[in-house]
C-alpha cells in the first residue's frame, strides 16, 4: 500500500517517503499531524513554494492569500464580526448592508477600539479615522456631491426595542459640491428633545457661521460680521460691554442709543 499523500504539494510525487501524515481519524474534523518520518514535526521546514493552502480550519480562504503568511485583503461575503461576550449571548444583528464590522463584549464590558503610535514627532495621531466620499463608482469616480456624509457617528439605544435610527449624530460633509479648488465642508450635531424619539438639526457650523437651532427652530446665527438672534434675546444679569460701543439711530429718526434700546424692550425683542 503506498504512504500517505500531502494535499496541495506542488511539484512533488504523490507518494513523500521523506514526510508522513499522521490520519488521527476521519478525512474531516480531526487535525492532521506532518512529520519527517521519525515523529520529528518541529524539525520541518516547508516554504510557501511547496504548499497550496486550500483551507483553513476547514473554511476556504481563497486562491488570492498571500503567501507571506499576513492578510493584505480580506475579501468576506458578509460583515465581520468581533464578539469577545459570547458567554453573554447573542449580538445583534447588523443594522445594514453597510455595516463592515460588527463588534461586541460581554455584559457590563463595553468595546473600545485602541490605537497606540509612538514618535518623536509633536502631532502623531495615536487613533486615526478617516472618511472618503466619491461620487461614480470605484471604477469612475466622480466629484463628492454636496450634502455628501464624509464622516458621521450616531447614538442609538434602547426603548421598549432595540433602537435603528440614530436619536443623535455629529456629522462631517460636503457643504458643496466639490472640484479641484474647492473642497467646502460643514459640521452638522443633531439631537432629540426630551419627549421625543424624532432627531433634529441642532447646529450647524461652516465657514460662513454657526447657527444653532434647538428643536429645529433657528434661535442664532454668528458669523463674521456679527449675531443675529430670531426671537426674544432674554438676559438674566448685567450686559457689559468691552470697549467702545458704536450705535448709529436709524436712518431719519434721530434716536439716541438709549431710545433704540428702550425700543426693543417694548417690542420684547431684548428683555
Amino acid at each position: 500500500m503506498p504512504g500517505p499523500t500531502l494535499v496541495g504539494l506542488t511539484g512533488q510525487p504523490a507518494v513523500i517517503p521523506l514526510l508522513k501524515l499522521n490520519d488521527n481519524g476521519p478525512a474531516t474534523g480531526v487535525l492532521k499531524t506532518v512529520t519527517d518520518g521519525q515523529g520529528n514535526d518541529t524539525a520541518l521546514k516547508l516554504s510557501s513554494s511547496d504548499v497550496q493552502l486550500l483551507a483553513l480550519n476547514n473554511t476556504p480562504i481563497g486562491a488570492t492569500t498571500p503567501s507571506t503568511g499576513a492578510f493584505t485583503t480580506l475579501s468576506a461575503t458578509g460583515n465581520v464580526t468581533i464578539d469577545l461576550g459570547t458567554a453573554s449571548g447573542s449580538l445583534p444583528s447588523a443594522l445594514s448592508s453597510a455595516v463592515v464590522l460588527n463588534a461586541g463584549n460581554a455584559d457590563g464590558v463595553g468595546v473600545a477600539f485602541q490605537g497606540n503610535s509612538f514618535s518623536t514627532t509633536v502631532g502623531q495621531q495615536a487613533f486615526q479615522i478617516e472618511g472618503r466620499y466619491a461620487g461614480g463608482t470605484r471604477a469612475s469616480p466622480a466629484a463628492t456631491p454636496a450634502g455628501a456624509r464624509i464622516v458621521e457617528l450616531n447614538a442609538l439605544g434602547f426603548g421598549t426595542a432595540l433602537t435603528t435610527t440614530p436619536s443623535a449624530s455629529f456629522r462631517m460633509i460636503a457643504n458643496s459640491l466639490w472640484s479641484g479648488t474647492n473642497q467646502e465642508t460643514a459640521f452638522l450635531w443633531n439631537g432629540t428633545v426630551s419627549g421625543s424619539t424624532t432627531n433634529s438639526q441642532w447646529m450647524f457650523l461652516s465657514g460662513t457661521g454657526l447657527q444653532i437651532s434647538p428643536a429645529g427652530s433657528v434661535v442664532g446665527l454668528f458669523t463674521a460680521t456679527g449675531l443675529a438672534v430670531t426671537g426674544t434675546l432674554t438676559n438674566s444679569g448685567n450686559v457689559g460691554f468691552n470697549g467702545k460701543v458704536a450705535a448709529a439711530p436709524p436712518a431719519g429718526t434721530g434716536m439716541t442709543l438709549a431710545q433704540v434700546i428702550t425700543a426693543l424692550i417694548n417690542v420684547g425683542i431684548l428683555s
